[in-house]
């Protein structure tokens, strides 16, 4: 703290308001311009009055406490307490930094500082294409970016070769060049970006894939921005918005954009407003679209299924009282409902919906692109899991070969998870050789290509196989480390009840009965919102079931009772389940579970 020099005055207000003899709390807000030393200056107080019970919390990133400020608390300590110490005000105008920030800028020329308020639209970092194309058609030369960077306004990052405008100069720009024609600017930046954000969903199918997630991380201030601006919409930029929005992204996008709380909140609003521009426009097939690109969202991102088909089935029904067009939205809308069905256990139903989305996708010629990949994909799976062995491995097997050939490498994690379905259904026909070369092989392209865990703890398959060799110490290493991945995982994913079973069944084997009982009684605190998730879940019927023999094998009879009748109340819960759907097969293996 000893090479701090200068704000005497300030520094001396701001302790004695701070020090003052007073019944109460004393807080002092300190704010201002980016960059100016408000910090550094907050340090300083601290620093000399340490003796003083003084607490600093940064209001633009707190780390409070439950019981420190609320979000009311702050709002009105920054109207009622804060100083204007470091506000334009206070200062004489010769001490003043935004006049000379702003005269600065102002020794450009006026076309650069025209371009300059244009690129500034741009809230993250940018390529030198984006800078060129914001300014507009017209100027394809580098002479304002390379002016712009000579004078130190624009920052050079070499490593990625990308620009960012100064942080302060950023401020200053904003508040004192304004952009003159704002809706063009702001029509070209959402056409720019969409364009991006499409053209990294469709590399990310690619061997490219890795420098399409790099690109996606860059991109993401700049995407946010984007999906806000929906709220500015024209009749201009009406169809780029809409055609965001069904996007026919299952996995890399959404899940990068939505990834957290604030922008999964972010990213429903983005559609409830698409859905609104709609009806405001009348145009009944851009809804349909809306509703399938939100309930690819909701399915895969969320993973509320319910209202995930909920939104497709309106998506549906939209598209049945219109023209009868066969078109890519339909097949996409066709497959994400299949998806969807299959994921909640409705296999024979979701197969039919995937089966009219591969016939509209041959007919328009589809061969290795992503959309018909994934029914092929689908297919296999739900036919698999129906007990369709011969016409799973087909499809399974066919789907594989197209999305090698469409990719190029193995090195890619889509095929990792391939072939680990692959190794699934050589398991589940009793091949247990094959299985495991494949399993063994998905595992390596996963790890190798950085996959991310939740892929990575598909690896479960190494402990299935080992399981259905007797080998249970084997079998338990792997899914401990299943469990302990799906952990570092998302907590939505309760595939990990599943692996928790399995584990538990290894440990029974094992004679650890006291570790099982931990085990399936953390598990079972899931139960709700795992039903939720998916109410033809078998796995809370296998939780009680496991859960009562452990309690049986150390005499715990009474616990064991109340396992019994709590597994009970599952069954019947399931069976009303499975008779409504008139799937007498997974009614069948509910009572298999129970026995």
């Amino acid at each position: 703290m000893d090479d701090f020099v200068g704000r005497v005055k300030e520094i001396q207000d701001i302790t004695n308001r701070l020090i003052s003899r007073s019944n109460t709390s004393t807080v002092v807000i300190v704010y201002g311009l980016r960059a100016i030393g408000k910090s550094s200056i907050v340090r300083q107080i601290c620093h000399r009055i340490q003796d003083f019970e003084v607490e600093w919390v940064d209001l633009k990133n707190p780390k409070l406490t439950a019981g420190d400020l609320t979000v009311e608390e702050i709002i009105y300590l920054l109207s009622q307490c804060r100083l204007k110490l470091l506000s334009q005000e206070f200062y004489p105008s010769t001490e003043r930094l935004a006049p000379v920030y702003l005269a600065f800028l102002h020794r450009m020329s006026k076309p650069l500082q025209e371009k300059l308020s244009i690129i500034n639209y741009i809230p993250g970092t940018f390529d030198e294409k984006e800078a060129l194309e914001m300014m507009g058609p017209e100027n394809s030369n580098h002479e304002y970016l390379r002016s712009a960077v000579n004078r130190h306004v624009i920052q050079k990052y070499d490593v990625h070769k990308r620009f960012n405008i100064h942080g302060i100069l950023r401020d200053c720009i904003s508040e004192y060049m304004l952009i003159k024609d704002l809706p063009l600017v702001r029509g070209r930046f959402c056409r720019i970006f969409s364009k991006i954000l499409q053209e990294l969903e469709n590399k990310s199918f690619t061997s490219d894939y890795q420098w399409a997630l790099c690109q996606l991380n860059l991109e993401q201030q700049n995407f946010n921005k984007l999906l806000t601006d929906v709220f500015h919409c024209t009749s201009d930029t009406y169809q780029v918005f809409v055609n965001i929005a069904s996007f026919q992204f299952n996995t890399t996008s959404p899940t990068f954009l939505f990834n957290s709380p604030d922008s999964y909140e972010m990213g429903m609003m983005f559609y409830k407003e698409c859905l609104r521009l709609t009806q405001q426009y009348k145009n009944n097939y851009d809804s349909s679209k809306v509703l399938s690109g939100l309930g690819s969202v909701i399915t895969n991102i969320k993973g509320d299924y319910i209202l995930g088909e909920r939104h497709y089935r309106n998506a549906l029904r939209i598209r049945q009282n219109g023209p009868a067009v066969n078109d890519c939205s339909l097949a996409f809308l066709y497959q994400s409902l299949g998806w969807n069905l299959g994921c909640q256990g409705k296999s024979q139903e979701a197969i039919v919906f995937l089966e009219k989305a591969l016939t509209i996708e041959i007919e328009l010629g589809m061969n290795l692109e992503n959309l018909i990949l994934s029914t092929l994909q689908s297919l296999a799976l739900f036919h698999l899991d129906l007990d369709h062995m011969d016409i799973g491995e087909k499809y399974q097997l066919e789907a594989l070969r197209r999305r090698r050939q469409a990719i190029g490498t193995d090195m890619h994690p889509i095929l990792g998870a391939m072939l680990n379905n692959v190794g699934e259904m050589y398991q589940k026909k009793g091949h247990i050789s094959q299985a495991e070369y494949y399993f063994r092989r998905g595992l390596e392209i996963k790890t190798q290509t950085n996959a991310a865990w939740k892929s990575i703890a598909l690896s479960e398959c190494f402990g299935r196989a080992f399981m259905a060799k007797k080998m249970y110490k084997e079998a338990v290493r792997h899914f401990r480390e299943a469990v302990r991945r799906h952990g570092d995982s998302q907590s939505r994913d309760y595939g990990v009840l599943s692996l928790q079973c399995r584990l538990a069944e290894c440990l029974i084997c094992l004679e650890k009965h006291e570790e099982v009982i931990d085990l399936i009684t953390s598990a079972c605190r899931q139960k709700d919102a795992a039903i939720r998730h998916k109410p033809t879940t078998l796995t809370i019927l296998s939780c009680y079931r496991i859960l009562q023999n452990a309690q049986l094998a150390i005499g715990k009879f009474s616990d064991a009772h109340i396992s019994h009748e709590q597994g009970c109340r599952e069954y019947e819960r399931l069976k009303d389940l499975f008779e409504g759907l008139g799937n007498d097969r997974r009614t069948g293996e509910s009572s298999n579970r129970m026995d």
